[in-house]
């Protein structure tokens, strides 16, 4: 017995849309049983001291400033500040956990560095990334100091505290149900090839 034409693309048609009705629900699940991960960021100043106000000496210092930051942006997301901010806040945790859980960015030709923390707890994550700021603030201080002292060559200054975030950065339920359904459709349109 062989199916009609319009009897195989009817079944052609079950078939392309049980499999996306299948990837749909489970993106879906996957998404609603995922922990949501929240992230707060907060943002830093950084900038160079300099009592002189000549256009030559600012500019110099704002581009002294600009070449600290990339450095500055590896030094955040590190141990040795996770294992300060550890010590300050007085966290149950590895330096390398903390490590992991940083995301730091800065923006080319700027003096400003962004400095976000992912956690499972939407206020922990606030914390953990005010923590580290304010714990960068005096690590610089210490590392821009000359040796036999005197004014820290360079300062970093919190000028965006982080706030506890509105939502969750992941799962993002949205997208992933959008990637269930287009999956879904390829599944099915090539199961007919």
């Amino acid at each position: 017995i062989h199916a009609t034409p319009g009897e195989g693309t009817a079944v052609r048609w079950i078939v392309i849309v049980l499999t996306t009705v299948v990837a749909a629900a489970a993106s879906l699940v996957f998404s609603l049983v995922s922990t949501p991960v929240y992230e707060a960021c907060t943002r830093l100043y950084v900038s160079t001291g300099s009592s002189s106000s000549s256009v030559t000496e600012v500019y110099q210092g704002n581009l002294a400033s600009q070449q600290r930051v990339a450095s500055y942006t590896q030094l955040l997301g590190g141990e040795s500040v996770a294992q300060r901010t550890i010590d300050s806040l007085g966290l149950a945790m590895s330096p390398s956990a903390l490590a992991a859980k940083v995301r730091t960015t800065s923006s080319p030709d700027t003096v400003l560095i962004d400095t976000c923390v992912s956690d499972a707890n939407p206020t922990t994550a606030r914390d953990l990334a005010n923590g580290i700021g304010g714990t960068f603030v005096g690590f610089v201080d210490d590392l821009e100091t000359p040796p036999g002292g005197g004014a820290a060559l360079a300062k970093v200054s919190v000028v965006e505290p982080a706030q506890v975030p509105d939502g969750p950065v992941s799962p993002k339920t949205t997208r992933n149900l959008a990637l269930g359904v287009a999956v879904g459709l390829l599944l099915g349109v090539l199961a007919w090839a």
